[in-house]
């Protein structure tokens, strides 16, 4: 995280903690870009971006030629919590802004962490500041979307997890578990059914006239990632066709296939996420490989690359905002009751079919 980005975010946590502390209860005590300024040492532009991030969640407002002023929300909060992040795709704008709303309409303040910006080396680190930062704001509870894509990110989960557990915080995982144990883990978890998304996407290759899928996914799998691969796989064992997996770079993954003797058509490459089946993509095109017409293609997720690529991707559709007030339902029972048993929440997902999956006896004139 670079140092203004973290400056910004340090800037508004603290003054979000003012708030929840009651200090800003006239509306004529709010402090001036100036001193703001002079208070934290930084340049005016920092100042306007944490006061402009303020403004969005409601919780001061200004008029031009007049100072800001602190909003009737913004004196009326009781406590906070916390949100961490670490892949700010397309996918969870929808549920932060979900989750801020909820936590205003109950008298929070939501302070949000977002380690996306940075450098993904650093990621780790930078999410154990935020879990620090959060325990000294002395929020209520935190929704943590676990790191994924790292070499650290089982390491780092769980020292982040156990910073919020000695300080006795909370905590709703969403998205995904931290590990691929998490039948054993003790914290509520919502997210979608990933084993049911990758089964109910294998159908469709498969009623769409694949005769083997490839299922692709990076170097640091999900556990996500994990449980659709083995969705996929079950579903194609039980139809009878070919089913393999990739680890790796999607320009690999293009120059596998193209040296494989299968005819072309009849494969069906299953991406763990749209922004992989979008690099697939890019490759197969370098390659004179044509989707849907040579070779069908498919997602998860259904951010803007799925909808923006020629051909738009087949997919499955994340319910964002279901998962957010499932999340903060949980928080908030959590809050209440620190001995409910853990709950791990599972909501359906659509699938979602376009033109890179196009049925084989459509595009040929041929029977399946």
């Amino acid at each position: 995280m670079d140092s203004n980005t973290s400056k910004y975010a340090e800037i508004v946590r603290t003054l979000q903690e003012e708030m929840r502390d009651g200090r800003y209860r006239s509306s004529s005590e709010f402090p001036s870009v100036s001193a703001l300024m002079r208070r934290f040492g930084v340049a005016r532009a920092t100042v306007v971006r944490a006061v402009s991030v303020l403004r969005q969640l409601g919780l001061v407002r200004s008029r031009v030629g007049a100072r800001t002023v602190v909003t009737r929300k913004g004196r009326s909060v009781s406590g906070s919590l916390g949100l961490i992040v670490h892949s700010y795709a397309e996918m969870f704008p929808p549920i932060c802004r979900r989750l801020l709303t909820l936590a205003q309409l109950n008298g929070f303040l939501l302070m949000v962490g977002d380690t996306s910006g940075g450098d993904p080396n650093t990621r780790p680190a930078d999410a154990m500041r935020l879990a620090a930062d959060f325990v000294r704001n002395r929020v209520a509870g935190v929704m943590y979307q676990p790191l994924a894509f790292h070499r650290d990110a089982d390491m780092a989960n769980r020292a982040i997890l156990g910073i919020f557990r000695a300080a006795n915080i909370p905590v709703v995982l969403f998205e995904s578990a931290p590990t691929v144990d998490s039948d054993e883990c003790d914290y509520d978890m919502v997210g979608i059914d990933n084993f049911a998304a990758g089964e109910r996407m294998a159908a469709h290759l498969v009623e769409a006239g694949a005769w083997q899928i490839v299922f692709a996914v990076g170097r640091y799998p999900t556990e996500g990632n994990v449980r659709r691969l083995e969705g996929a796989r079950f579903r194609a064992a039980k139809s009878g066709i070919g089913f393999s997996t990739h680890f790796g770079t999607a320009a690999a993954l293009v120059r596998k296939i193209r040296k494989g003797t299968s005819k072309r058509g009849r494969t069906a490459i299953l991406a763990s996420s749209d922004h992989y089946a979008a690099e697939v993509l890019a490759a197969l095109s370098l390659h004179g490989v044509k989707v849907p017409e040579d070779m069908m293609l498919a997602g998860f997720d259904d951010v803007n690359d799925a909808r923006m690529c020629v051909p738009p991707l087949t997919t499955v559709r994340m319910p964002c905002e279901d998962i957010a007030a499932e999340a903060f339902r949980c928080l908030q029972e959590r809050i209440s009751d620190s001995k409910v048993s853990p709950r791990r929440i599972m909501l359906p997902a659509p699938l979602v079919i376009r033109e890179s999956t196009g049925p084989w006896h459509l595009r040929k004139g041929l029977k399946t």
